[in-house]
């Protein structure tokens, strides 16, 4: 099975695909056991390029944005190059992506969103990397999502 991986980076022209694979034979095997041994795999390039971006979000201070308002119109725009967004923290309210309005609730109503997901939906369908942090790892500890700016 090691040689379908070496043919498959042969052939592909997908840009992403990462050196080292899973290989044997897993068609008796949990999924869940597969994509644990993915993770061991790449969870230490995961680690390098989260801390990468955290010292990247740290020297450049004029390309980074906090505010809900601006992260919303940014993520829209597709100008957010990396997003930070804080795990286990919710920010209820409702978009309109045609015109950039955001309207952000202190508690959830009726037919409110999580306004974190969907800048996080937003940045990754615009080719920008997302982050999903622990309170204390986020790079600006003052917001619930803070980004990198593309320019």
């Amino acid at each position: 099975v090691d040689y379908i991986f070496s043919l498959f980076q042969e052939v592909s022209t997908y840009q992403n695909i990462f050196p080292t694979a899973v290989v044997g034979n897993y068609d008796d095997e949990d999924i869940l056991l597969v994509h644990e041994k993915a993770c061991n795999i790449l969870q230490p390039w995961f680690e390098k390029e989260r801390n990468k971006n955290r010292e990247k979000y740290n020297e450049q201070s004029d390309k980074i944005i906090s505010g809900m308002k601006e992260l919303h119109q940014a993520a829209i725009a597709g100008s957010i190059e990396t997003l930070f967004v804080e795990r286990g923290n919710y920010v209820w309210g409702k978009t309109e992506p045609e015109n950039g309005k955001i309207e952000i609730n202190q508690s959830k109503k009726p037919l409110d969103n999580c306004l974190l997901d969907a800048l996080a939906r937003q940045t990754f369908l615009k080719g920008g990397t997302v982050f999903l942090e622990k309170a204390e790892k986020m790079p600006g500890q003052d917001s619930p999502a803070n980004a990198i700016l593309r320019y």
